[in-house]
């Protein structure tokens, strides 16, 4: 049988294969391994996640699927393309005693086929053959019952459970064979080849201010004596501190009034303690862990005893129950039991700030020494011990892994533990000499490599981590031992590598288990400990931004606390160029360019697959200027909601290759070429391993205007090929698109796609997309017959359009363009591509407004002359101003003709000439070797040759221009007339003007603010509301919401009524029906609480933006009311004028609209609109 969806090329295929080994079955093969791009799937039944179908695929030891019950279980095997199926052979599981399938209906493409008993024999084969071998791509096996319960050699009964040992697909078609790589795809590369940045480059040793101490008794871990009398003298000096201890203080004193109500352990029937599930009282356990550290602040602050002593009440609750707190986990949650908790990873968290304020109030008269032992031995050493009872959370090159380091060193120091303070410097069995994990694993090249960059390559855990290492080095910093100059200063690339990855402004590339998020969110304060200890005026860039907010409150996976606030004003961040950033041990290539248009930033994520790693090799990411993100990496959503499986985690969410509709496999690929100049910049990398037999090439070329891409998909066997591509914007294409249903079953990620449409070319085509006022064009160079597909994915709230080339063929090269230029009239005119694996080569035509540029990539070695060019490297680019060359580049190759420049290396590297803004030229020899540069060029002849630094400063006198230059690794030569100024004084002054640019930009919005401010202002005063106006609204009251749901509280301390939680996905919207007496202008004021700063929300009335210069920005109240009442009335502000905001009803009936607007949760208790004469106050809970 012959499916009908398989289409012409395969079906050809498959029929000769069919032919070809019909004479050869005897000898069969598996075609179900999963090295051979074979899946599985279980339905119909509960298969342990730890077991599932997958794993019952291959010849790896320990593999098998267990499942309960047996009835109806189903297993789908999808084989990479469709095969002539002459058995099925399946495997009973042979693990302990479980119990054996007894048979199986075998389908395939939906029909029954066959139906077998299976033997009560674990480990035992049985081979069911298929009559008349049909060609197919699925099979499913159905469970039709089960054999009785096995017993073990002991006698004792079996579980209910079992499944499957392995399942082969047989068939006379060796698919190894096929899969290998293609013979005539012969790339290698060289170091050479790749151009050094400041994150791949080595470092010299850093300076670090100031030396370690011993600190003396207790406080010894986060502050010592020395901190607290600091602290104590900074509340004299700053406002912002002495207004952020009084708001603490107050807290703490609403705290101390309540009684002290830790979640009831309760036992079970057999009389064993049980494990309370997190939900609810993982909130409780982690509000009482901060309120622990912060009354212990305000302790060492103020000198009273009754914080000490409330904290104390608290430890001492703790240790007499946190016995009873068995360990557990919730039903299907996969991660490593915790205690308090449901992971072991949160009973670190909660730790680290209660060992904190132990240390703090260590010396109070309130403790005694039978309180001390109690706290020390059944509580903190108790729970840094079950943390570490599991010895691979201390082993691992992870956040979570560093994370329960410190908490057992905190634990250690706190409780002057020696052997907790080994344990957790060195590792479980580890010596200062052999360390087996702890705190100088999170301080090695496995965790901070070369590029700073942390080990899992997702900066929000990178976050996560610096959490805890700075914790760890502040307080070995404290007990002697200096962290910051370890390995060079190792800790400091983690503070350099942040700003270097993040986009210009400094929110990051979503990349794996990470959204995008701001350097100068939630973390931006632990810059201070990098300013602190560094000193690198860089750092002031983030602790300038006016959303960097210190805090001395302990928060939520917030360990330190702010520290600098008595730092000098006058200490400025120089003028900033964001530069291309190789991220080499990540493998994350990032090209900038930056032009008087703004900075174009591309990454290119090439790296081996790690910790929270996606299947996303060779993923593009693209940010410019004018657009903000614009080809986004999508990032996550939390990892139970199907969406994170369905979608964030698949390939096709990517900017990247789908292969035969299936994910790639967790693999990592190969940097070929990477350098950069001024004006332009190209990369390459290929991924050998990420689908089976397929070997994907792809090669981008980044300049002021556009990025081009060129990727090749090169088999044996015929393949269905997807490049995706995800723009934002509104998308708009001539192509005559027409609604397609996908076929059924849906590949996870293709399963979330809506309003599916596509359209068949073989030419070439475009698609527009409109981004704030910034249009951006998409072409695609025609390359054969090609299915495009477009589809509604996901990016957060968003739906952005995807875009899928598919074409189903064993090789490939695509042509992609996108105009990043922002004009009115488009920069690109035109693509044309001439390439393919067999030609060894492709070149992508570019046509600009400008002139014609080249994007050349070989396949195997050679000299090609194409489309203008000769040359022999891997990668090259030219660049054409009408007929004239105004630049090249040469990556691993030796030469580079065009018909007026040539351009001969002594050995293969890679080289640039460009063309600069005041017509000069610069030469760069961007290898890590030096080199012979020989250039056959007209328009140098005029000119003189100038040594340039990086940043394009003379570094010496002119001399004559020679055709044949020696370079050293990474030198330049700027080729000028006599007289003309060099280049770096008209880069400078472009950068200057883009800085002025950027705040003329700003200093308008803010302009015309003030001019809304005003009439605002007038109107108010011509035409005042009702004097004593003031209408409460209840937050739950809400007449509509979307984007998201809230969840109604009743018990939340403080609060009126009842009120809401759940606020917290940008773009959750909640409106209410607002009835105000007359026209006129009124003040809105929330009763909301929040753990977080700044948390923005957009107020609309009856439609319209109220002030949109500046949304509401809600400041941290210090909790979410649970157990304390950190209710706060804020009313909106005029960013202007800094007074209540004039907000513009109408008589009777309004709609008030609040959108989250940036994802920062709040829980609300009510909202007040008042006239502007009223001074809103809180109402007193009943």
């Amino acid at each position: 049988m012959i499916p009908r969806s398989l289409t012409l090329p395969i079906l050809a295929f498959v029929l000769s294969l069919v032919s070809a080994t019909s004479a050869f079955s005897q000898t069969l093969y598996d075609a179900a391994r999963p090295e051979l791009g074979a899946t599985a799937k279980g339905t119909n039944s509960s298969f342990n996640r730890d077991w599932p179908a997958g794993r019952a695929l291959g010849i790896t030891k320990g593999s098998g699927t267990i499942f309960n019950p047996f009835e109806g279980a189903t297993i789908d095997v999808r084989l990479v393309i469709p095969v002539q199926i002459a058995a099925i052979e399946i495997t009973g599981l042979d693990y302990a005693s479980t119990r054996q399938v007894s048979g199986v209906d075998v389908f395939i493409d939906d029909k029954k086929v066959a139906s077998a008993p299976l033997p009560d024999a674990p480990g035992q084969p049985t081979r069911i053959a298929i009559p008349g071998s049909p060609v197919s791509q699925r099979v499913r096996l159905v469970a039709t019952g089960g054999h009785p319960n096995r017993t073990d050699k002991n006698g004792k009964k079996g579980p209910d459970w079992g499944g499957f040992g392995k399942i082969a697909v047989l068939s006379p078609l060796d698919l190894s064979e096929k899969l290998k790589p293609v013979d005539n795809y012969t790339v290698t590369s060289s170091p050479a080849f790749i151009a050094a940045t400041t994150q791949s480059r080595a470092k010299p040793q850093v300076s670090v201010y100031g030396e370690p101490r011993q600190a003396q008794g207790h406080p010894r871990t986060l502050w010592d004596k020395q901190d607290v009398a600091h602290f104590r003298a900074m509340i004299k000096t700053s406002p912002l501190l002495a207004s952020q201890y009084a708001a603490l203080k107050k807290a703490m004193d609403e705290r101390i009034a309540l009684p002290i109500a830790l979640p009831v352990p309760v036992q079970g029937p057999d009389g064993k303690w049980t494990h309370l599930p997190e939900n609810p009282n993982g909130r409780i356990h982690n509000e009482f862990s901060l309120h622990i550290s912060n009354l212990a602040t305000i302790y060492a602050l103020s000198g009273e005893e009754k914080y000490a002593n409330y904290a104390r009440r608290f430890l001492l609750a703790y240790a007499d129950n946190f016995e009873k707190y068995a360990p557990g986990n919730r039903p299907g949650f996969a991660h490593d039991q915790g205690k308090l908790f449901d992971q072991r990873l949160s009973d670190a968290t909660w730790l680290i700030p209660v060992a904190r304020g132990y240390d703090i109030i260590y010396n109070s008269p309130s403790i005694t020494p039978e309180n001390r032992r109690h706290i020390e031995d059944n509580l903190l050493k108790a729970s840094a011990k079950f943390i570490a009872a599991n010895q691979h959370v201390l082993r691992g090159p992870t956040n979570w892994s560093a994370i329960c380091t410190t908490a057992v060193l905190i634990t250690g120091y706190a409780t002057d533990d020696d052997a907790l303070i080994q344990l957790a410097m060195y590792g479980p069995n580890g010596t200062r000499e052999k360390p087996n994990g702890g705190v100088l694993l999170h301080f090695s090249d496995k965790t901070i490599g070369s590029d700073g960059l942390w080990s899992e390559g997702a900066i929000g855990y990178q976050f996560m981590a610096m959490q805890s290492v700075i914790a760890d080095a502040e307080i070995l910093w404290r007990n002697g031992i200096d962290m910051y100059r370890y390995r060079d200063g190792a800790l400091k690339k983690l503070f350099d590598s942040a700003i270097a990855y993040a986009y210009p402004d400094l929110k990051t590339p979503a990349a794996n288990d990470s959204g995008s998020a701001s350097i100068v969110g939630r973390e931006s304060y632990l810059y201070e400990y990098g300013y602190l200890r560094y000193r690198d005026p860089r750092y002031l860039l983030v602790l300038d931004h006016p959303e960097a907010s210190p805090r001395i409150d302990v928060r939520f996976q917030q360990f330190p606390v702010s520290v600098l606030y008595d730092r000098a004003d006058d200490a400025r961040m120089p003028p900033v160029e964001w530069l291309s950033e190789h991220f080499n041990d990540v493998g994350y290539g990032i090209l900038r360019n930056t032009s008087a248009n703004g900075t174009v930033s591309l990454m290119l994520d090439y790296g081996p697959n790690r910790s929270h790693g996606h299947p996303d090799k060779l993923n593009i990411d693209l940010w410019t200027t004018k657009t903000g993100i614009l080809a986004p990496d999508p990032g996550i959503v939390w990892y139970e909601q199907p969406l994170y499986r369905n979608w964030y985690h698949t390939t096709v969410a990517h900017n990247a290759l789908v292969v035969d509709e299936q994910d790639q496999i967790p693999s990592g690929g190969s940097l070929l070429v990477y350098g950069f100049g001024d004006t332009f910049a190209m990369q390459r990398a290929n991924a050998l391993d990420a689908a089976p037999g397929v070997v994907q090439d792809r090669a981008v070329f980044v300049t002021a205007d556009y990025v081009a891409d060129v990727f090749g998909a090169f088999a044996r066997l015929p393949r269905k090929f997807d490049l995706a591509w995800h723009l934002l914007g509104n998308f708009s294409t001539e192509l005559p698109l027409k609604p397609v249903e996908l076929p059924k079953p849906r590949e996870p990620g293709y399963s979330e796609l809506a309003a599916t449409n596509s359209a068949r070319t073989s030419s070439s085509w475009q698609a527009a997309f409109q981004v704030k006022d910034a249009p951006v064009r998409f072409h695609a160079a025609a390359a054969g017959d090609t299915e495009v597909i477009t589809g509604d994915g996901w990016f957060g709230r968003d739906r952005p359009k995807a875009l899928i080339q598919r074409r189903e063929t064993n090789q490939t090269v695509y042509g992609s363009v996108i105009d990043v230029s922002a004009a009115a009239e488009p920069f690109v005119k035109s693509t044309t591509l001439d390439g393919s694996l067999e030609k060894g080569r492709a070149l992508l035509t570019v046509a600009t407004a400008r002139g014609e540029d080249l994007c050349f990539v070989a396949y195997r070695p050679g000299n090609y002359t194409v489309g203008g060019l000769e040359t022999d490297a891997l990668q090259a680019f030219v660049r054409r101003e009408g007929n004239h060359t105004t630049g090249l580049m040469l990556g691993g190759g030796r030469t580079l003709k065009t018909a007026d420049a040539r351009l001969s290396l002594s050995a293969p590297g890679i080289v640039a000439l460009e063309k600069a803004d005041t017509g000069a030229y610069v030469l760069s020899n961007l290898s890590e070797l030096p080199l012979q540069v020989t250039l056959d060029f007209a328009p140098l002849k005029a000119t003189e040759a100038y040594p340039i630094d990086a940043s394009g400063r003379r570094t010496g006198a002119a001399t004559p221009v020679t055709s044949t230059i020696s370079l050293n690794a990474g030198q330049k030569i700027e080729f000028a007339p006599r007289g003309q100024p060099g280049i770096q004084e008209t880069r400078t002054a472009m950068l200057r003007q883009r800085q002025a640019e950027q705040a003329n930009a700003l200093k308008a919005e803010r302009d015309a603010a003030a001019v809304r401010s005003q009439a605002r202002a007038r109107e108010a005063a011509a035409h005042p509301a009702p004097a004593k106006t003031l209408v409460v609204v209840q937050a739950e009251t809400l007449a509509n919401q979307g984007e998201g749901k809230v969840n109604v509280a009743t018990n939340k301390t403080g609060q009126v009524g009842t009120s809401f939680a759940g606020w917290n996905d940008e773009g959750h919207w909640l409106e209410w029906e607002v009835t105000v007496p007359a026209d006129g202008y009124y003040n809105v004021s929330l009763v909301y609480c929040t753990q977080l700063n700044n948390g923005e929300r957009e107020i609309q009335v009856n439609g319209v933006v109220q002030e949109p210069y500046a949304p509401f920005r809600l400041p941290a109240t210090g909790g979410y009311s649970n157990g304390t009442d950190d209710w706060r009335l804020f009313t909106a502000q005029d960013p202007i004028t800094s007074t209540p905001l004039l907000v513009q009803f109408k008589a009777g009936k309004n709609s008030l609209r609040l959108t989250n607007a940036n994802g920062l949760a709040a829980n609300l208790d009510y909202l007040i609109v008042s006239s502007p004469d009223v001074s809103p106050q809180r109402i007193s809970p009943k």
